[in-house]
């Protein structure tokens, strides 16, 4: 059980960093010609064995009087999830995952209609910062703009309503019954993704997914067990740290470009991110 705030940062950087490492795999599996429907499906397929084996070793009860929250939670998780693996394979894994990160600014927009976190008015300038710090990365004009980028921006969305449901679903809630609905809620959604097509997978591709599943679903089991030490906002700002980690595989690994614009923009997303934090204590 979590007693300290530092052991909830530690959990949460590390979920952080994971994530960096699964979007990474994402995009070289998609580099072997994998359509991404198909990596979303297994990933759930893969998490959902291992949930499950370890719901029935531990003869682990999902019995709840919160099956709403629980499902509600599994489809804005499964949205980001789905999201994010569209906008890494279809564009670049390194604006995916900075807008991925604007999810502590959508907290704040959103924390009082969905758990009654009132913003603060100085909370409202680090919205300012990030919402131009993602003009500078989406750059919306005919000759530069990516369709893909408002993928990882739709990512960061879903991933604060999520990350905003857990928070209230932990007060009552086991982290491996909301890892449970998750991982069902994301194999029902993923499913039709699979009618986009598939293709036979190598020996490289195989182990490239079963990566992506452990180490996402390890991912996610800490984030959630995570936030009972940890509020919603300053959780965020932990987590928002990976985007440099990110950023370093994009371009010296999978030698993305990363021009001024991505480079201000992501320092823009990551000082907004501060200044929630801070406004939030």
């Amino acid at each position: 059980m979590l007693r300290t705030r530092t052991a909830g940062f530690l959990l949460l950087l590390t979920s952080a960093l994971s994530m960096s490492v699964v979007s990474f795999l994402v995009k070289l599996v998609s580099r072997q010609g994998v359509p991404a429907g198909q990596t979303i499906f297994i990933r759930f397929v893969l998490g959902m064995l291992i949930i499950g084996a370890l719901v029935i070793v531990k003869k682990h009860s999902l019995k709840s009087e919160h099956l709403r929250g629980l499902l509600l939670r599994g489809v804005y998780t499964s949205g980001a999830v789905i999201f994010l693996f569209y906008g890494v394979a279809l564009g670049t894994m390194t604006n995916s995952f900075i807008l991925l990160q604007t999810r502590p600014v959508w907290i704040v927009l959103l924390a009082y209609p969905v758990i009654g976190e009132k913003p603060r008015p100085r909370d409202f300038a680090g919205v300012a910062l990030a919402l131009a710090g993602v003009v500078l990365i989406i750059r919306p004009v005919p000759a530069l703009f990516q369709p893909a980028d408002l993928l990882g921006l739709a990512a960061g969305v879903c991933s604060a309503m999520a990350l905003l449901a857990v928070r209230k679903l932990r007060r009552t809630e086991g982290s491996l019954t909301i890892m449970f609905y998750l991982m069902l809620v994301g194999l029902v959604a993923s499913a039709p993704l699979m009618a986009g097509g598939s293709v036979p997978l190598a020996a490289p591709a195989l182990w490239l997914m079963l990566g992506i599943a452990l180490i996402a679903t390890a991912s996610q089991t800490i984030l959630t067990f995570s936030y009972r030490a940890v509020d919603a906002p300053t959780g965020s700002i932990v987590g928002s740290t990976a985007v440099v980690f990110a950023a370093a595989i994009g371009f010296f690994i999978l030698h993305e470009p990363m021009d001024i614009y991505t480079v201000c923009g992501m320092a823009l997303v990551l000082i907004a991110n501060t200044l929630v934090s801070f406004s939030r204590k």
